[in-house]
């Protein structure tokens, strides 16, 4: 260094001396009122920006993080690791917050992502900040932790202001609505209170995927369920409702093997306070208790007709409707049927589908048993004799069904027993069985018997307008008593 520049730099150092003993004084003689004045706006910034508290604890409910920073009070101090956050209610912020543990306030959603200094000083972050506001019908969010309560995901996509470096992201946005009955919603969310999967099918809407893969499904308010309904797999089955029995469908979903994908339900009844079931629904025509009602007249005959899923039931007006176990007339309207000639729909002991030959078969109080279709009770065969166990007459049977699995046909006497064998001989195969019913009911309640293919059980209605379900021997194995409609 030449002598021009050293006096240079020398000069320099001796006024910057200079300057600052002379700011120290009078920073010393003003410290008190500035550190005063200094605790005073800490305080007011206290009041004013909300609340410190330590990263690991709880905030009040609705409280978020509106910056991240560092406190004695809260453990770590390391340089850039925050340990602290300023919280203050949802209501006062504009709509930023930090990414913290809070939990996202209800009803609020986050509708974009961003990076910003005062939520950490981590800048290898891709985000972390949000921006929330209020949940409404058709706002576009963030995929998060959470869809508000009543509102489902309508289409998704993606944006790249919900995180992700490119296009080549998976969706990270959705587009949400309120629920309601009809709605298409991707699969991706729970289905919300109060509603039930009516139909899932694929949707692009919904994520494309090479497979086509099922994703969205159509809802449908429980309130607009029927006595009896069907609703698809995933559905919680609604309360007052229960099921009766799973079965494959095409409005549920697609698959190859037929496997079961929906769920048939009814509506639950009370079950009454004693052993004995109380009156029957109104629209049959009845009242009173098991023992004191009078049979119902106009059913005759019950079958479950395994080839339509339905169970079918043949009145003694000569008219025949089919639907459910517990509503006889749900799937299709009344229609006129025939029996062979001279006889009349009050000789029907009962009726039953035989499968194997694909026909409906009436037995008679004569002993003499045609076969036919639904609408027509002799169309494939004549009247022909049928057989009982010995000292057994038709005027013992209380029901007849056709067991598919076995290949025979069973029916039920009025002493408690039953047999199985032929159409034609109604013990050729199995001899006399004792069953069981409810308690409180009697054999005299019965009315008709059918075996329902499609579940491989047996189901019983009685007078009282109720039915169970069981396994031929126990007549209420599989359902309690519940209650029919005709």
């Amino acid at each position: 260094m030449n002598s021009y520049a050293y006096m240079r730099s020398n000069s320099r150092l001796l006024i910057f001396n200079k300057i600052k003993k002379q700011l120290f004084s009078k920073f010393y003689q003003n410290s008190l009122s500035f550190f005063a004045v200094f605790i005073l706006l800490s305080n007011a910034s206290s009041h004013a920006y909300g609340e410190i508290i330590c990263l690991n604890e709880q905030a009040p409910p609705g409280y978020v993080a509106t910056s991240l920073t560092q406190s004695p009070a809260c453990g770590s101090m390391l340089r850039g690791t925050p340990s602290a956050m300023v919280v203050r209610p949802v209501q006062e912020i504009r709509d930023r917050i930090c990414l913290s543990p809070l939990p996202i306030p209800e009803n609020y959603v986050i509708t974009r992502r961003f990076y910003e200094s005062v939520c950490g000083t981590n800048r290898d972050a891709i985000y972390n900040s949000e921006e929330i506001r209020e949940a409404y019908s058709g706002v576009n969010i963030c995929l998060g932790p959470q869809i508000p309560d009543g509102y489902i995901i309508t289409r998704l996509f993606y944006q790249p202001g919900c995180g992700g470096p490119d296009r080549n992201q998976l969706s990270n946005s959705a587009q949400i609505t309120e629920a309601y009955s009809g709605a298409s919603s991707c699969l991706h969310t729970q289905i919300p209170s109060g509603f039930v999967s009516d139909r899932i099918f694929y949707s692009p809407e919904c994520g494309e995927n090479r497979y086509m893969i099922d994703n969205m499904n159509i809802i449908r308010s429980v309130s607009d369920l029927g006595y009896t309904d069907t609703i698809c797999m995933g559905s919680k089955i609604p309360d007052n409702y229960e099921l009766v029995e799973t079965a494959y469908t095409s409005d549920c979903g697609s698959n190859s093997q037929g496997i079961h994908n929906s769920l048939y339900i009814r509506r639950s009844v009370v079950p009454p306070e004693s052993n004995e079931p109380d009156d029957p629904p109104s629209d049959s025509g009845q009242t009173g208790s098991t023992g004191s009602v009078p049979a119902m007249p106009n059913i005759v005959g019950i079958a479950y007709v395994d080839s339509n899923k339905m169970a079918c039931a043949w009145y003694n007006n000569n008219s025949v409707s089919c639907g459910t176990t517990s509503d006889l007339n749900s799937k299709s309207s009344t229609y006129r049927y025939t029996l062979p000639a001279g006889y009349t729909a009050n000789d029907i002991v009962d009726i039953a589908w035989v499968g194997s030959h694909n026909m409906v078969c009436a037995w008679y109080k004569n002993g003499k048993v045609s076969c036919g279709s639904t609408h027509d009770l002799d169309s494939v065969r004549s009247p022909y004799n049928y057989s009982l166990p010995p000292g057994y007459s038709a005027s013992d049977i209380k029901g007849i069904a056709w067991v598919p699995l076995q290949n025979m046909a069973c029916a039920w006497y009025a002493d408690g027993k039953g047999s199985c064998g032929s159409t034609g001989d109604l013990d050729r195969t199995v001899g006399l069985v004792t069953y069981s019913l409810p308690p409180g009911y009697r054999t005299q309640n019965i009315i008709a018997v059918a075996w329902v293919d499609a579940s491989n059980w047996q189901c019983t209605w009685y007078d009282n307008g109720y039915a169970s379900c069981g396994n031929g021997t126990d007549m209420d194995s599989v359902r309690a008593p519940y209650r029919y409609r005709r």
